[in-house]
C-alpha cells in the first residue's frame, strides 16, 4: 500500500515473501508485487501522489527500492480506480515513468483494471505502450452474475476494441463466489455438485467447466489469464488451476464433470 507521499507502507510478513521469491526463482517463475489494492474504495493516497512530480518520482524511487531489496521481477500496479480527467492523466504521468525506471533495470510493469465501463476509461490508451500486459478484473459484475463467461468476452473486447494488443490483454478468474464471498474450495466442501456448476440458486462462482472455457478464450483470444485467488482453490484433481493449466495449454480435462 502506498502513503500519500508515494512512499511504501511497510509490508507485511517479510520473511514469506523472500521465501516465496526464493522458492520462486528456483523453479523458474517470476514474481511481482501488487501495489494498492480495492481498500474499502479509497484510492486517496495514489489521488495525492500522483498529481504531483515530486509525488510520482517517490513512488518510483521507493518502487525500485523495494524491488531491489526483495528481488522481485516486477510491479503490478493495483489503483482502484483513476478516474477520467485529471486522474487519468496523472496515472498515465505516473505509468510512463515507472515503465521507464523498471524496463531500464529488465522489470515488468503491469497493472489490475476494472472489466469495462465508466472506471476503464480512467486507464488512458497512452498506458498501452508503458505496461507488458494489463490484468482484466472481468468479475464482480454483480452478485448474481459475477462473472459469467460472457462477461470475460465482454472485457476482453472493451479493451482490445480500444487499441490494447491481446497478447498485453490478461483475462482476470474469480476463486470465488457472490454474494457470500465463499471460496471455491468451500463451496466443494458444502456440494461436490459445486465444481461443475456456477451456481447453486443463492451463489454465483466460476465451476471447471467455465473456468476451462475462459482459459480456452485466453489461449485462442489473450495473452493469458490470471485469478484472485490462489488460497482459494482445492488441491486435489478439482483444482480450478489444474483446469486452467490444462486447458491454457490444449491439454484434455483431467477432471471429468459428470
Amino acid at each position: 500500500m502506498p502513503n500519500a507521499d508515494g512512499t511504501l507502507r511497510a509490508v507485511d510478513n517479510p520473511t514469506k515473501l523472500q521465501n516465496l521469491v526464493r522458492l520462486a526463482h528456483q523453479n523458474n517463475v517470476k514474481v511481482g508485487i501488487a501495489v494498492g489494492g480495492w481498500n474499502d474504495g479509497n484510492d486517496s493516497a495514489f489521488e495525492t501522489f500522483a498529481a504531483s512530480s515530486t509525488g510520482r518520482t517517490n513512488f518510483v524511487n521507493a518502487m525500485i527500492n523495494f524491488v531491489n531489496q526483495y528481488g522481485l521481477d516486477g510491479v503490478d500496479i493495483d489503483w482502484e480506480y483513476p478516474d477520467p480527467g485529471a486522474s487519468a492523466n496523472n496515472y498515465a504521468l505516473l505509468m510512463n515513468q515507472l515503465a521507464t525506471a523498471l524496463h531500464s533495470r529488465g522489470k515488468f510493469l503491469s497493472a489490475a483494471v476494472v472489466a469495462l465501463g465508466y472506471a476503464g476509461d480512467g486507464v488512458p490508451s497512452s498506458v498501452f505502450n508503458d505496461v507488458d500486459f494489463l490484468n482484466l478484473m472481468a468479475y464482480d459484475e454483480n452478485n448474481g452474475n459475477h462473472s459469467s463467461y460472457q462477461y470475460a468476452v465482454n472485457s476482453l473486447n472493451y479493451w482490445v476494441g480500444r487499441g490494447l494488443p491481446r497478447a498485453k490483454a490478461i483475462i482476470g478468474v474469480p476463486y470465488y463466489a457472490r454474494p457470500s464471498w465463499s471460496a471455491y474450495s468451500t463451496k466443494v466442501s458444502q456440494s461436490t455438485a459445486n465444481r461443475c456448476r456456477d451456481s447453486d440458486g443463492a451463489d454465483w462462482w466460476n465451476g471447471i467447466p467455465t473456468i476451462r472455457q475462459k482459459a480456452q478464450l485466453a489461449r485462442t483470444s489473450a495473452g493469458g489469464i490470471m485469478t484472485w485467488e490462489l488460497s482459494q482453490d482445492t488441491t486435489g484433481t478439482d483444482s480450478l488451476l489444474r483446469a486452467m493449466h490444462e486447458a491454457v495449454n490444449g491439454q484434455a480435462g483431467s477432471f471429468v464433470c459428470p
